[in-house]
């Protein structure tokens, strides 16, 4: 991941993780380099990008989501964050996961935003995580403009500015077909286990309107992001919001 500034503060930070194909791409700035910013109420927030997206190099096509769990717990230790909040959207929320499996002690709260626990037999059935996988190695193979094309149309609920779908669609075209490979071969990981290692609070949203991680999958499947609270009895408290309307980014 990438590293920008990195400051001592005493204040309450929250790290921001993005899904596979939004890792570049903020409101009003880009996510190609890792931020800090201030709040009035002086908590610190840092967007960082996952390795492959952005400015950051490409890893290796094997890292998996340990190595990228390694990478981010690394990542907060440089930065000097105590115990940050971690928010995580679709493969963010997997790695987030992760994290609280390989270092139980690096986070305060998580919130999982249209999160997987893994496509293959995690939040998938088998044979439909196998098929998201190949969908997404073939995908790293298009040039940026087909990229889009084919990814663009599954992000949005009708009713989103265009201005925020064409700034969207900009940043998907600058995707590296190698980071890409990897974290949807991370993603096809099943982190089911991962579940049984959270014990910090924990909010699971979902989007009504998200066809790339489905309510269904959040709300009924027993192995799926919204089991939290079954999965992991060590965790004081899990709710569970439904955000009408919303789509994926």
């Amino acid at each position: 991941m990438s590293t920008g500034c990195a400051s001592r503060t005493s204040a309450e930070a929250t790290v921001r993780l993005w899904s596979c194909s939004t890792a570049t791409w903020a409101t009003g700035r880009r996510r190609g380099e890792l931020s800090s910013t201030r709040s009035p109420t002086s908590s610190r927030s840092s967007p960082g990008t996952h390795r492959g997206a952005g400015r950051s190099a490409d890893p290796p096509e094997t890292i998996g989501m340990a190595g990228y769990a390694d990478c981010l717990a690394g990542l907060i230790t440089q930065l000097r964050l105590d115990r940050p909040h971690v928010a995580g959207l679709s493969f963010g929320g997997a790695l987030a996961l992760e994290l609280c499996r390989r270092h139980p002690v690096a986070t305060r709260t998580l919130i999982l935003v249209s999160a997987y626990a893994g496509w293959w037999g995690g939040s998938l059935p088998a044979e439909v995580g196998e098929q998201r996988l190949r969908q997404a190695i073939s995908l790293a193979d298009l040039s940026p403009d087909e990229f889009v094309t084919a990814l663009l149309p599954t992000m949005f609920a009708e009713g989103v500015p265009q201005v925020t779908i064409e700034a969207f669609a900009e940043s998907m075209r600058a995707f590296h077909p190698v980071g890409f490979r990897a974290m949807a071969r991370a993603s096809a990981e099943d982190l089911s286990g991962a579940l049984l290692h959270v014990e910090v609070p924990t909010l699971v949203v979902g989007g009504s309107d998200d066809v790339r991680a489905p309510l269904p999958v959040a709300e009924h499947r027993p192995s799926g992001t919204v089991s939290c609270r079954s999965r992991s009895p060590r965790s004081p408290l899990t709710l569970r919001g439904t955000r009408r309307g919303a789509d994926h980014p």
